[in-house]
């Protein structure tokens, strides 16, 4: 259910910050101040004290929940928290607020008489249950075990976890579903592990974490999640938690025919090397957040983490959102600050942006070593994003602070990931503004009939990614306004038709198994009765 809030659906902003605090453990304890243009909360008189301004008061990736010290008219005071400007407006909504339950399904609860309110949804009765848990441990919590199948449970109602195990070998979670919990789903950390065919919403923090291998010897964690329907995850804490978390410097690990949507944040993290994601449903992702992205890496400090391979996903219906302004920078798939060494192949892209939109599109990989190809993009206001400036003369400075960690580790793991991947040795020898065809834009489709390639930002090439031409090698590319021969664009099957005029101009296009992306059709999922 949903804490009681304003406003329900939309977002309000800030005018002015008149004390910022600092984003800092002891900086947010000196609280912050800003100004507002509307007098709602003038109406707020219970428990002022443990209402919440619920948003984006900094960054436009990160969410805080900031408890308000006092209202008065135009201007707020909170408690703990800090204001800080950004590149894009601040957003936010209240929280916790007894005198705003007022749509179905809100509920508040008055700490001092311990009384629960709550607006009943349709079909609530007296027959109807209420559940509030007070449980404040994993539902399952284990370390070093082995062999266990958990098949055909409901874990339901944790404050915490539905289940944490670390030194996991061989654990299988099968047909179970996981619900209601205040932090992760299902936490597994070892090898030869896998969820499949679960239902996992409504939860706190990331729906499946996945973590595990030997990553100074790059030996594989055998680890799967395979063919879960997860949704709604990150409802608690919004910020870099997702549906799928492949965690810190796991090796190694299968993510296959999922479906993930309705998430806050990105629906897919990613640490770690040797990834394979694929046929993959993503969709209706980063709905409360600019700069972010449905499936995200942030690998520029880690440039031996190479062979990650994003291949036959369908991620669409993305970008759309408005939070005092329209939704900028996002993307459907993003290695952030200039990752490097990313291979996206074959995937699908759809009703990714909205005419003329700012920074959204489909790929977003600035570093080198990239690999864009085989992909159809239907309706994006953009495709691949690349580095925008060349400069032939550009070298690293591994002495420079943001560099120098960077190049020192570099030292101690190029040795071993350069056996698999021998551009990991010459890196530093490669700046990304500087090396001429680092990357790769190749036989993509790309589709715009709903609105055009956007021009914000610069016109896209005649190749239809936007990126210097000369650190891209590009060629193979169709770029079409009309459908190219899809089974049924309208419908949202994009299959390629045998006689489509992608294959007469390209006979070596990859035929995409569109139909066989996402949930597998004849696997049950979530508990079988």
């Amino acid at each position: 259910m949903q804490l009681s809030r304003w406003p329900n659906s939309e977002w309000v902003g800030t005018t002015e910050i008149v004390r910022s605090g600092a984003r800092s453990k002891n900086g947010v304890l000196e609280g912050a101040v800003y100004k507002i243009d509307y007098d709602r909360p003038a109406k707020w008189k219970t428990n002022i004290n443990e209402i919440y301004t619920a948003g984006v008061l900094g960054p436009n990736y990160f969410y805080g929940y900031f408890p308000i010290d006092k209202i008065e008219s135009g201007q707020i005071t909170l408690k703990e928290g800090s204001v800080t400007s950004y590149y894009s407006k601040h957003f936010i909504r209240y929280e916790n607020i007894f005198e705003e339950i007022d749509e179905p399904g809100e509920y508040y609860i008055d700490r001092n008489t311990k009384m629960l309110y709550f607006y009943p949804t349709n079909g609530f009765g007296e027959n109807s249950d209420i559940w509030l848990s007070q449980l404040g441990e994993n539902l399952i919590s284990g370390s070093n075990a082995g062999n266990v199948t958990f098949k055909n449970l409901k874990f339901e109602a944790s404050r915490a976890g539905a289940m944490r195990i670390s030194g996991a070998k061989n654990i299988t979670v099968e047909n179970c579903e996981v619900a209601g919990t205040g932090t992760n789903g299902i936490y597994l950390n070892g090898t030869g592990c896998e969820v499949k065919n679960c239902i996992i919403h409504d939860i706190g923090s990331t729906g499946i974490s996945m973590n595990g291998g030997d990553y100074e010897n790059i030996v594989s964690s055998g680890n799967a999640v395979t063919n879960n329907h997860i949704y709604k995850a990150a409802q608690i804490e919004r910020s870099y938690q997702a549906g799928i978390l492949i965690g810190y410097r796991s090796v190694g690990v299968t993510v296959s025919h999922n479906e993930v949507h309705d998430m806050p944040h990105a629906a897919v993290i990613i640490y770690g090397p040797n990834h394979t994601v694929e046929y993959n449903n993503i969709y209706d992702a980063v709905k409360e957040f600019h700069d972010m992205d449905a499936i995200y890496m942030n690998v520029y400090q880690y440039p031996w983490e190479r062979n990650v391979v994003i291949k036959r996903n369908y991620i669409h219906d993305l970008g759309h959102e408005t939070f005092t302004e329209r939704q900028m920078n996002v993307a459907g798939i993003r290695t952030d600050n200039n990752g490097n060494g990313l291979q996206v192949l074959e995937n699908v892209f759809h009703n990714i942006g909205y005419q003329n939109s700012n920074g959204i599109r489909g790929i977003c990989a600035q570093g080198i070593d990239n690999v864009v190809n085989g992909n159809i993009f239907v309706d994006t206001a953009g495709t691949y994003e690349g580095a925008h400036t060349y400069n032939p003369d550009a070298k690293w400075d591994v002495q420079s602070d943001s560099v120098k960690g960077t190049y020192e580790q570099w030292k101690i793991f190029s040795p071993k990931y350069s056996e698999q991947n021998p551009e990991v040795a010459d890196f530093f020898n490669h700046h990304f503004t500087a090396y001429q065809n680092g990357n790769k834009f190749m036989n993509n489709v790309v589709v715009n009939i709903k609105f055009p390639l956007s021009t914000l930002n610069g016109a896209a090439t005649a190749q239809g990614f936007n990126a210097s031409e000369q650190l891209v090698e590009a060629s193979g590319n169709i770029v079409t306004k009309t459908d190219p021969g899809f089974a049924d664009y309208s419908g949202g099957d994009f299959t390629l038709k045998e006689d489509s005029e992608v294959y007469s101009k390209n006979k070596d296009f990859p035929k995409i198994d569109f139909k066989n992306i996402g949930l597998l059709k004849d696997e049950a999922v979530g508990v079988v009765k």
